[in-house]
C-alpha cells in the first residue's frame, strides 16, 4: 500500500492484483470504481510511478506505473480517460511490451526520476536500473495503437536490468575479511531504502547498517552513476555530538549522551537504526540535502 501524490491516488494491492483509488472523491471507497490491474502472475511486492522516456510511448501517455513481483517487472502506461483539468478524472491503465524477468530478487523499492530513469532496491543488496529505450532507428512506423488502448504501447523496445552495485559486490568478496579493513572495503549490509532527490540530480541509498550513499546522475540526469560519499551516518552524528557539546543545556546534553550511548550499542540494538531518508527541496533548503529518520 502506498499513496502516488502526482495522480492522486492510493494504490493498494491483493495479491496480484492493484487497486488504484483516487483520494480526492468524497464517497466511499468502491473497489468497482478503482482502476485496476491483474495482469501479473505472483503477488506484487511495489509500486512506483515514473516519467516516461522521451519518444517511446505516444504523447497521451504522462506517466508510467512500476509494478514488481518476485518474477517480473512490468511497466504500464497511465493516460486519463479525457483531457480535462478534473482532478478526479478517471485513469487508464495500458498494458505495454516492456517487461523483464527479476530473476528471482525482489525489488521492494522502485524509484522514477523526472528525466525517465527507474532505480530499484533489490533484497540481494543491490541497486538496478532499469533501462529502456528503442530497439531500432526507425521506430515511428512501429509504435501505433490504432485505437485499440489494450494494444502494447511500444512494439520495438528493448530492456534490461543494469546492477549498479556488482563492482562493489565482487571487490567485498574477492577482499578477505582480515583485509577489507586495511583496503577500506567492508560490507554495508543490505539495502534499506534509496530515494532521488530531481532538483540537485541526487540519488540517495540507505544500508542496513545506517551507510548512506550519495550518487550524482549527472546535470540532465542522464549521465553514469557514480558515487560522490559514503559513510555511517551514525557514526558521523556521535562524532560531530561528541565535538560539539561546549555550551549545550543540561537537558540536551543528557540527550545528546543516550544519543551517542544508543549508537555505540547500536550493534547489539537492531532497533536503533535508520529507517528512511527523505530529500529536502532546494527551495526549502541550499545547505541541508536530506533528512534521515530513527
Amino acid at each position: 500500500m502506498g499513496i502516488i501524490p502526482e495522480i492522486n491516488r492510493i494504490w493498494v494491492t491483493v495479491d496480484n492484483k492493484l487497486f488504484l483509488w483516487n483520494y480526492l472523491r468524497t464517497d466511499e471507497i468502491d473497489f468497482e470504481e478503482c482502476e485496476t490491474f491483474d495482469g501479473m502472475k505472483e503477488v506484487i511486492i511495489s509500486v512506483s510511478l515514473a516519467s516516461p522516456r522521451p519518444e517511446i510511448f505516444l504523447d497521451r501517455v504522462q506517466y508510467i506505473l512500476v509494478v514488481a513481483s518476485p518474477l517480473e517487472v512490468v511497466l504500464l502506461a497511465i493516460s486519463y480517460a479525457t483531457q480535462d483539468s478534473d482532478q478526479c478524472n478517471k485513469l487508464k491503465l495500458i498494458s505495454t511490451s516492456v517487461s523483464l524477468p527479476s530473476d528471482g530478487i525482489s525489488m521492494f523499492k522502485i524509484v522514477g526520476s523526472q528525466s525517465g530513469r527507474i532505480f530499484m532496491a533489490g533484497n540481494d543488496g543491490n541497486m538496478y536500473e532499469l533501462e529502456y529505450s528503442h530497439q531500432e532507428q526507425y521506430w515511428a512506423s512501429l509504435l501505433g495503437v490504432d485505437g485499440d488502448d489494450s494494444a502494447t504501447m511500444a512494439k520495438r523496445v528493448k530492456c534490461q536490468k543494469v546492477n549498479h552495485f556488482k563492482w562493489n559486490w565482487h571487490l567485498i568478496h574477492f577482499i578477505p575479511p582480515v583485509l577489507r579493513s586495511v583496503t577500506g572495503f567492508r560490507d554495508e549490509g543490505l539495502l534499506a531504502d534509496v530515494v532521488i532527490d530531481d532538483m540537485r540530480q541526487m540519488l540517495y541509498t540507505l544500508s542496513s547498517t545506517s551507510v548512506l550513499s550519495v550518487f550524482y546522475l549527472g546535470s540532465d540526469g542522464m549521465q553514469n552513476v557514480f558515487v560522490v560519499k559514503s559513510f555511517n551516518i551514525l557514526s558521523e552524528a556521535s562524532t560531530f555530538l561528541s565535538n560539539n557539546r561546549m555550551g549545550v543545556s543540561s537537558h540536551s546534553l543528557r540527550s545528546t549522551e543516550s544519543f551517542i550511548n544508543g549508537i555505540a550499542d547500536a550493534n547489539t540494538n537492531a532497533s536503533f537504526n535508520i529507517i528512511g531518508l527523505f530529500p529536502i527541496p532546494i527551495i526549502e533548503s541550499v545547505k541541508l540535502h536530506v533528512v534521515a529518520v530513527l
